[in-house]
């Protein structure tokens, strides 16, 4: 794929640690942000810079379907008011659909209702899985850390909140499909709350236009040093990413796990394969956009070529191998 020159943006910095005074703090918020895709985070906090998407072209007829992500954005307002008022759906949606149709967010006429009553349905099947989960809520959970990451007792001390706790264990939702960035997420939170000595589960929970409610979880992790260990590496390489872009693409990086998956669910490294995987999932396909189009990416990394994918290749195994390999469906736990 040819891509956009990395002109100046490809150049090596100064040491983001140069003049730090330890022990430093790390919040759990900015942990979290940096993995949704570093090269961004590397961007706007390290360089302050900020690539704006273009203005979309406002179409001049009124639309018989919502978008993607309109639809989403619906579902999502949705699902949030119906577990906020935890009793009778009716006059939650009855109000919510009256409240959109005000506001020109539903398409016209009997489009509109068939519309509504499609995220209506994904919004109440959510809650249902969610109920199962949410029924008995714990206490936020205070992460307080001090990780050993950078050498020569130069101590990071990570805090934090965990929200959504509950009897169950965390538990994590989107409206829409579970995407490679919210399966990090999750695992960062739930090893975060293993290192803390709550060994308890974390459920991720989405929604999959073809397979309904999706549920898996992260099992219960005993051992705090073998969760602070991995949670230390993800922090070791917060600070090697900000003072050069790493090369993690949730997708493309996702991608290369995923393939050394057999059809019965057994796990073992194949390069090829995955080299092949993660080539399909950066580059443009014939109806779809790849990863590499992302206007970050493309400013370091204008086209794959053998280098990056080795280098892809060996971040995806310290990053999000891990949590690949514990995921687990719910039912099957």
């Amino acid at each position: 794929r040819q891509g956009q020159r990395s002109g100046e943006f490809n150049r090596e910095l100064s040491e983001y640690l140069l003049d730090a005074t330890y022990p430093l703090e790390l919040d759990m918020v900015e942990l979290q942000r940096f993995w949704r895709l570093p090269v961004q985070y590397f961007f706007n906090r390290r360089l302050k810079v900020t690539f704006e998407p273009p203005l979309p072209i406002l179409p001049d007829d009124e639309p018989f379907v919502l978008n993607g992500l309109e639809s989403y954005q619906m579902r999502d307002a949705l699902l949030n008011d119906l577990l906020v008022s935890g009793g009778n759906a009716e006059p939650i949606v009855q109000h919510f659909v009256a409240e959109q149709r005000a506001q020109g967010k539903l398409p016209v006429a009997a489009f509109g209702d068939i519309e509504f009553e499609t995220n209506r349905v994904q919004a109440e099947q959510m809650v249902e899985a969610l109920s199962f989960v949410c029924n008995a809520p714990s206490d936020d959970i205070e992460i307080k850390l001090s990780l050993d990451v950078l050498g020569d007792d130069k101590l990071v001390h990570l805090q934090g909140w965990l929200t959504q706790s509950y009897q169950s264990g965390l538990v994590r939702y989107r409206s829409g499909k579970i995407r490679p960035q919210d399966y990090l997420s999750a695992w960062i939170d739930h090893l975060a709350m293993s290192a803390m000595g709550v060994a308890k589960r974390t459920h991720m929970l989405g929604y999959d236009r073809k397979e309904g409610v999706i549920h898996l979880i992260y099992p219960a992790i005993e051992d705090r040093q073998f969760a602070q260990s991995l949670l230390s590496e993800l922090v070791r390489l917060f600070y090697q990413g900000m003072t050069k872009p790493l090369a993690y693409f949730p997708k493309t990086s996702l991608a290369a796990i995923d393939a050394g998956f057999s059809r019965g669910g057994e796990w073992a490294d194949d390069e090829e394969k995955s080299l092949k995987k993660m080539i399909d999932a950066f580059n443009d396909g014939f109806i779809s956009q790849g990863e590499g189009n992302n206007s970050y990416i493309a400013r370091i990394w204008p086209q794959w070529n053998d280098e990056l994918a080795q280098e892809v290749r060996q971040l995806a195994a310290l990053v999000i191998q891990a949590p690949r390999l514990h995921m687990r469906e719910a039912n099957d736990a």
